[in-house]
C-alpha cells in the first residue's frame, strides 16, 4: 500500500506561478478533467501599511498590503492549463486575453459542463458595474472573453448575492440578478448573447442556483395572509421546465386555462399536476 510519503514524492508540480505577494487563489478542474482554470491575484503594486493586530497579548503594528480608495487594487487573471503538461512552466498557461478592458474585480468562474467555455462574472470596484463574460476555450490559444450581459446600477452598494451557472447542456448561461426587482434567475444565451430572459419573478428573492436534470419543479408564490398568489406566464415556465428536463411540474390549479396555449408537443412531455393551497403542493411534491 503506498504511503502518503509515497504519494507527496510522486506528486508532479504544474505551475510556477506564485511568488511574494503573488498567489493562486482559486481553480477550476475542466469537466474531462484536462485542463485547469487557474484565478491569480497579484498584490505587488498594493501599498504596505500597518494594521493593529489587538489579538496579541500586546498590541502590535503588522505590515499588510491594504488599498485605499483610489489607490492601485489587486489585480486578478484566470488562465487555463494543460493539466497533461510534463513539466512546470508560467508559459504553459494561456491567459485570458481581455483586449485592453481587464475587469476590477473578478466574482468567479465556472466552466461550462460540455467543457468548451468558461463563464466570468466581474465588477468595477464599487460593485456598481456587472460584467458577465464567456471565454470559448479551444487549444492553447490565449482565451478571448466575450460580453455577454451586463448590470449598471449606481444605487448599487454589494455583490454578495451575484452569482452565475450553466445549464447542464451548456446551453444557457443563468445569473441572479435585482435588474427589476428582488434578486431572481435570468438566462442568456451564452454564445450569442441577446436580451436575457426572467425566470423567476415574485416579491420573494433568490439566493442561490443548482441546476438539476429531471425531476420535479413547483410553481408558485404565497403571499402574507397565506394565500396562493396567480402565475401569470404558466405557459412560458412549462416551455422552459420542459427544456431543461425536467419530468413533472406542479402549478396552482388557477394555471390550468392558461395552459390551454401549451402546444401538444410540449404537453406530451412533462405530467402538469396542480394543486390548491401551500398543504397540497407539499403533500404532492412528497409524493411524487
Amino acid at each position: 500500500m503506498p504511503t502518503n510519503t509515497d504519494q507527496a514524492s510522486a506528486s508532479t508540480q504544474r505551475t510556477r506561478l506564485a511568488e511574494p505577494d503573488v498567489s493562486i487563489t482559486d481553480y477550476r478542474w475542466s469537466p474531462d478533467g484536462l485542463k485547469i482554470a487557474v484565478q491569480q491575484t497579484d498584490q505587488t503594486r498594493v501599498a504596505m501599511r500597518g494594521i493593529p493586530d489587538y489579538l496579541l497579548e500586546e498590541t502590535a503594528l503588522v505590515q499588510v498590503r491594504r488599498a485605499y480608495p483610489g489607490e492601485e487594487p489587486t489585480r486578478d487573471r484566470i488562465g487555463v492549463l494543460d493539466a497533461s503538461a510534463v513539466e512546470a512552466s508560467e508559459n504553459r498557461v494561456a491567459w485570458l486575453d481581455w483586449r485592453g478592458d481587464t475587469p476590477d474585480m473578478i466574482l468567479s468562474f465556472h466552466w461550462s459542463p460540455d467543457g468548451k467555455y468558461l463563464a466570468i462574472d466581474t465588477s468595477d470596484l464599487y460593485a456598481k458595474d456587472r460584467r458577465i463574460y464567456v471565454a470559448t476555450v479551444d487549444g492553447d490559444s490565449p482565451p478571448v472573453p466575450r460580453l455577454v450581459t451586463a448590470d449598471q446600477d449606481p444605487e448599487n452598494e454589494t455583490y454578495y448575492f451575484w452569482r452565475i451557472a450553466w445549464s447542464n447542456d451548456s446551453a444557457l448561461l443563468y445569473f441572479l440578478s435585482d435588474r427589476e426587482e428582488d434578486y431572481h434567475v435570468w438566462a442568456v444565451d451564452p454564445v450569442g448573447g441577446g436580451e436575457p430572459r426572467r425566470l423567476t419573478r415574485g416579491t420573494w428573492a433568490v439566493a442561490e442556483i443548482h441546476p438539476v436534470d429531471g425531476g420535479l419543479i413547483v410553481v408558485g408564490e404565497i403571499n402574507l395572509g397565506g394565500s396562493i398568489e396567480p402565475v401569470h406566464n404558466s405557459v412560458t415556465i412549462a416551455e422552459i421546465s420542459v427544456e431543461k428536463g425536467a419530468t413533472s411540474l406542479l402549478m396552482p390549479v388557477a394555471c390550468r386555462r392558461q395552459l390551454i396555449d401549451l402546444s401538444d408537443d410540449m404537453a406530451t412531455k412533462v405530467d402538469i399536476q396542480f394543486y390548491s393551497d401551500a398543504r397540497d403542493a407539499l403533500l404532492k411534491s412528497i409524493t411524487d
